[in-house]
């Protein structure tokens, strides 16, 4: 589920937003018809634009040390991406 679905999934369960009013136009029908909807939309983007984490270099880290509930960073930080959050390097 990409960024775009879950923002809509919320709308609908959390605001009650039916799908006629998420008709998109443009293009690339990339941007909402509605105002409300439309700000809602950038707003979503921008909080995750907004969130930034630091992640450590784990020199002395094993995924021994851990067993199945290791998280390799590259995956951690693939993971982090794909909802929007920004890892500074």
């Amino acid at each position: 589920m990409g960024e775009r679905d879950r923002f809509e999934l919320w709308l609908k369960e959390k605001c009650g937003v039916r799908d006629e009013s998420l008709l998109k136009v443009g293009p690339a029908k990339e941007t909402y018809f509605h105002s409300r909807i439309r700000d809602r939309w950038e707003a979503w983007q921008a909080s995750r634009a907004a969130i930034e984490i630091e992640i450590y270099d784990f020199d002395s880290f094993s995924p021994y040390d851990c067993g199945e509930d290791a998280v390799w960073t590259t995956e951690l930080i693939r993971t982090l991406a794909k909802r929007g959050i920004i890892v500074k390097e």
